[in-house]
């Protein structure tokens, strides 16, 4: 039929994992604390100082995230996608 399809993947290894967890700080302590409730559905997004590469995770029922990231990025940082009025 005439048509073709190249898709070129580029990986960047070796890999790490960031992880962790969105909740409600009902304490307002900015720690965890036992009975604080993960907050699922939030878009976690994480920034690669060394690369600048953006990464993005959505927390699951409980909260929780991880991402892949290029382990080159030993440091990151990041931030909720949220509406400001939460």
């Amino acid at each position: 039929n005439g048509y073709s399809y190249k898709q070129i993947l580029k990986f960047q290894v070796p890999l790490a994992r960031v992880a962790g967890n969105v909740f409600r700080d009902n304490s307002a302590n900015c720690a965890y604390d036992s009975g604080e409730l993960g907050l699922p559905n939030w878009k976690v997004k994480i920034r690669g100082l060394v690369s600048g590469i953006d990464y993005e995770a959505i927390t699951n029922a409980n909260g929780q995230y991880s991402a892949v990231v290029w382990a080159k990025d030993t440091d990151v940082e990041g931030a909720l996608a949220a509406s400001f009025n939460y």
